[in-house]
């Protein structure tokens, strides 16, 4: 975002603008780039908006019942066991519950919710290289159960009036990844039966959420029913925060702050937005068919049989322009935690699951449990893993059996059972002298069973993106 927006979305009449875009009432500036243009023109208040005023009250208890003691708070603050414990007093509960209103019907931010706490985690075991770990942002405790409370009332206000397509899934109840997913595999069955031709792009974008603009979250929340003093108290916190990094030995009594109008980085008169796609994470899949004379049927084109000047290029992290990565229809990548591909593979979903398998077993191997225990794992912990994918997978029981293999080989011995025992008894019910381990092709069946059932009274499995010839 540049001038002459970068002026009139920030700073004393932030408000007032932000306002009259959703109203309608605001005028787009002339010279516009085209795609900005294009977005402004779409925000815009539903009919018959009207904010949603939060307060906290009967919920403050409610909430701080059900919050766990033990999650994330930052040091600089009461601890989430202090409002555990108020709650049993109506008259410090009252007095917390009243502190926590202030900010959200003013807009003020104490000082105290103005100090973040920053570490980094681990997102592979093992790898501690500073670019491939994940920052943790922890902030006060009441700061963190105001935003929650603004973040399921928003939520709540978009579903009711239906502000969020249905094909829009992940982070939202009854919509998750595994939803996207499927509906990628039924579109693809669907234009391979009707032998039509398509292209499909798989890209990943770099650093999306640390490129987001304040006052762009800020109308979108506006959409979605939040007032300007809910959204006030949350994004003055962010912008005015000290920002406290956690080391692996100690946490520093040294603070930097973050001191800016709009959140992002400042690079002459504009800001970097958005997030540079990663062409290393990013491919497309070709769907085309020729007639194979030959065998006298229908066949894939493939990338050999395409003119050397038929490719799709992207702008690279650094704003080069680089080729984009094309795949066979039938060459699997993982997205959304499942290796897919328009031509189903199963010995590449298959090879995953064996690998996810194999890593469990090494790492249950060097330690001791009680053999009353290792069954139960089984159940609680792998197997969870392996029904990810199964809503869209049709493997067999022989290779589901497989990939059971290097668990059964590892945890029958440790549960006091020879490795060897037969199959059949392993996985039959405890009713019938089994084991009562659950076999996951008997999973698999159940999943489908319930991705039919539960998508035929919703409608977030959408195929009319396929457009009728």
């Amino acid at each position: 975002m540049a001038e002459p927006l970068y002026g009139k979305f920030t700073g004393d009449n932030a408000e007032i603008n932000s306002l009259a875009l959703l109203e309608g009432h605001y005028t787009l500036p002339d010279l516009l780039d085209p795609a900005m243009a294009s977005f402004l023109s779409h925000c815009r208040f539903h009919k018959g908006h009207s904010p949603v005023h939060l307060q906290v009250s009967k919920d403050h208890v409610y909430f701080w019942s059900r919050n766990p003691e033990n999650k994330g708070s930052k040091p600089h603050g009461l601890h989430n066991g202090h409002f555990q414990a108020a709650i049993q007093s109506p008259s410090i509960a009252y007095c917390d519950a009243l502190f926590r209103n202030i900010a959200l019907t003013t807009g003020f931010v104490p000082l105290q919710w103005q100090n973040l706490m920053n570490f980094a985690i681990e997102k592979k075991p093992g790898d501690f290289r500073l670019s491939k770990m994940r920052t943790i942002q922890l902030m006060n405790s009441e700061a963190q159960a105001n935003n929650k409370k603004a973040g399921r009332a928003a939520m709540q206000f978009a579903k009711a009036h239906s502000l969020i397509p249905d094909g829009q899934c992940g982070s939202r109840k009854r919509h998750q990844a595994i939803d996207l997913a499927l509906s990628k595999r039924l579109v693809w069955d669907l234009l391979i039966l009707q032998r039509r031709t398509a292209g499909w792009i798989s890209n990943d974008a770099k650093s999306c959420f640390d490129h987001v603009v304040h006052w762009v979250a800020i109308v979108t929340m506006l959409r979605f029913g939040l007032t300007w003093r809910v959204l006030s108290s949350m994004f003055n916190m962010l912008s005015s925060a000290t920002h406290r990094v956690r080391t692996g030995l100690v946490t520093p009594r040294e603070a930097f702050a973050l001191r800016q109008r709009c959140h992002s980085k400042v690079v002459g008169k504009g800001m970097v937005t958005g997030g540079a796609i990663n062409p290393e994470k990013s491919f497309w899949w070709l769907i085309d068919f020729e007639w194979d004379a030959r065998n006298g049927q229908w066949r894939f084109r493939r990338k050999c049989s395409a003119a050397p000047e038929f490719d799709l290029k992207i702008p690279g992290l650094y704003g080069d322009i680089e080729p984009l990565r094309r795949l066979e229809p039938d060459d699997s990548e993982r997205t959304l935690g499942v290796m897919l591909s328009p031509l189903e593979n199963h010995n590449a979903q298959e090879a995953q699951l064996v690998s996810k398998a194999k890593a469990w077993a090494k790492q249950l191997w060097p330690h001791l449990l009680h053999k009353y225990d290792v069954l139960p794992l089984i159940r609680t912990t792998i197997l969870k893993k392996l029904e990810y994918p199964m809503a869209l997978t049709t493997l067999n029981a022989q290779q589901w059996q497989d990939i059971m293999s290097p668990v059964l080989q590892v945890c029958l011995p440790k549960s006091g059972v020879c490795r060897n025992f037969p199959r059949l008894v392993v996985f039959a019910p405890v009713d019938y002298q089994g084991l009562g381990v659950p076999h996951p092709f008997g999973k698999q069946v159940y999943k489908h069973l319930e991705m039919i059932l539960r998508h035929k009274v919703q409608t977030e499995i959408r195929l009319d993106i396929v457009e009728n010839p």
